[in-house]
């Protein structure tokens, strides 16, 4: 999976404001980003993006929402993550025959001439 190196450090800002509280959003294949307060409203944006990636943080509440959603063969997904050392990134995922594999994200960069 590829994004661009601004998204991802838009996608890690996000986060870093909401000093841990739930982060759910959905990416468009342009990369715009629609966050979402609540598991309808994600629900509704995957049914009209079904090709969206779905983006959250670690949060207990987004990892709920995540938790309960079903989740088709293809689906990818990219998890805000900060371990027990403190770093923080990104981790990207795509289910595969029902499970979640790790899949690699490269970051992109945007070239102007």
């Amino acid at each position: 999976m590829k994004i661009k190196r601004s998204t991802a450090n838009t996608l890690m800002s996000k986060a870093i404001a909401l000093d841990n509280r739930c982060l759910v959003a959905l990416l468009d294949a342009d990369e715009s980003i629609t966050y979402c307060d609540n598991k309808q409203q994600l629900d509704e944006l995957i049914e009209t993006h079904p090709d969206g990636i779905l983006v959250y943080n670690q949060n207990p509440d987004a990892l709920d929402i995540v938790d309960q959603l079903v989740k088709k063969d293809g689906m990818t997904s990219i998890e805000i993550f900060q371990d027990t050392e403190g770093v923080f990134g990104l981790r990207a995922y795509q289910i595969k025959a029902k499970l979640q594999t790790p899949t690699t994200l490269e970051l992109s960069e945007l070239h102007t001439c």
